[in-house]
């Protein structure tokens, strides 16, 4: 057992994590909830806000929307911890949670994971949601009873055939159509882990048609463009700089693919380059957190001296401190599975991170740094700084180092 976190902070984390972000209703860990009453988030947070398009969707109210976008990723995350801890009767309560949403799903075609909009199923998805909950069902699968085992093993393998069965196409809000193909790197690791669950042979066959893909990560963003891969934009040219952003959804995704991979198929010849993706994404991901100790949305990197700056206001994407770094800690402690030569690197840089309190686990921060239109985002903690906070520190206490 690491000393670096206390039994009591993690505790009294657990407990606020228990009573303002499990929804009562359904047992999922809401996306966001008011970061000053601790409650679900109503619609007055937004009565102000100029609602993007996918914060709200047709027939769903904004606060809808956002208290549940991500509880796919926010539940599996959950998921996950408890089974760390032994907690096999909130591994339960939280599979009965993603049942729900599964079963939601399934009425409109088998294995759809919806996004679960106001409690209620949605025309829209995403592979991430996917990914948490798979990843989360996993962990648990080893402890759970002979009942829940049997729902794992049915959903995995139709969460996964849904998209398998679609050449891995489904629209995405107003940007795609249903003709748009999802970034295929992120299939091999889903359709390896539906193998271990089902066997129809398709799943194999398909890792191994599309394992080739996998050679750099999706989300080497920095390395691409460090390697003339894509061509610097107009504002990176004037910035003298390459612009990252979204560091901890990419790293905290790619960290479990990656993982997957390489726990489910240690031996393939593309193993030493996925072991080399791990360590390029936490070059572009840590870089940031230590200018001040906190984690920014987005970030430069001088051409030169590729150095790490916080954009000024005339950034296109919106630049602030937030809470989700703790994506970050979580991707640097799975990282040390494959990595542990990065120890004295990740370390120090996930201690850091998972100093926050659990009102510190906001969505953005500094609403200064935004139009007064956009400021609702700041109104929110959320749920998937505070899952990732719960899983990296159970993670970070099994460590000795």
């Amino acid at each position: 057992m690491n000393s670096a976190f206390s039994s009591e902070a993690e505790t009294a984390f657990l407990a606020d994590f228990r009573k303002y972000f499990l929804d009562p209703e359904t047992g999922l860990v809401f996306t966001v909830i008011d970061r000053e009453t601790l409650l679900p988030a109503t619609d007055e947070l937004f009565a102000d806000a100029e609602v993007d398009n996918t914060d709200q969707l047709a027939g769903f109210t904004p606060a809808e929307c956002w208290m549940h976008e991500n509880c796919g990723m926010t539940t599996g995350a959950w998921l996950a911890y408890c089974a760390l801890r032994g907690d096999t009767d909130a591994c339960s309560r939280a599979l009965d949670a993603l049942w729900r949403v599964y079963l939601a799903g399934k009425a409109v075609a088998p294995g759809y994971f919806p996004k679960y909009y106001g409690r209620r199923c949605s025309p829209e998805t995403s592979t991430d949601q996917v990914l948490y909950a798979c990843i989360g069902m996993e962990a648990y699968y080893p402890g759970a009873s002979a009942a829940d085992r049997a729902r794992i093993e049915e959903m995995i393998p139709a969460m996964v055939t849904f998209w398998m069965e679609r050449d891995y196409r489904h629209h995405y809000f107003g940007f795609h159509s249903d003709d748009w193909q999802w970034p295929i790197k992120r299939f091999p690791p889903l359709l390896l882990l539906a193998s271990r669950y089902s066997d129809d042979p398709r799943f194999k066959g398909e890792y191994e048609r599309l394992v080739k893909y996998t050679r750099r990560s999706e989300n080497c963003w920095l390395w691409g463009k460090t390697h003339q891969e894509y061509a610097p934009t107009p504002y990176e040219q004037k910035e003298h700089a390459f612009l990252t952003v979204h560091a901890s959804d990419r790293l905290g995704m790619d960290s479990i693919n990656l993982d997957l991979l390489l726990r489910l198929d240690p031996g393939n010849p593309l193993a030493d380059a996925w072991r080399e993706d791990l360590e390029i994404l936490w070059n572009e991901a840590d870089g940031i957190y230590t200018i001040d100790g906190k984690y920014w949305t987005a970030y430069l990197y001088d051409f030169d001296t590729k150095a790490p700056r916080i954009p000024g206001p005339n950034c296109p994407f919106p630049t602030c401190p937030a809470g989700l770094g703790t994506l970050v800690a979580r991707a640097g402690l799975i990282i040390l599975r494959h990595r542990p030569d990065l120890a004295s690197r990740v370390l120090p840089v996930v201690d850091g991170l998972l100093k926050q309190s659990f009102r510190q686990c906001s969505y953005f921060d500094e609403p200064q740094l935004f139009p007064p239109e956009k400021r609702y985002k700041m109104r929110f903690l959320s749920g998937d700084a505070a899952a990732n906070w719960l899983w990296a520190t159970a993670l970070r206490s099994q460590l000795t180092v």
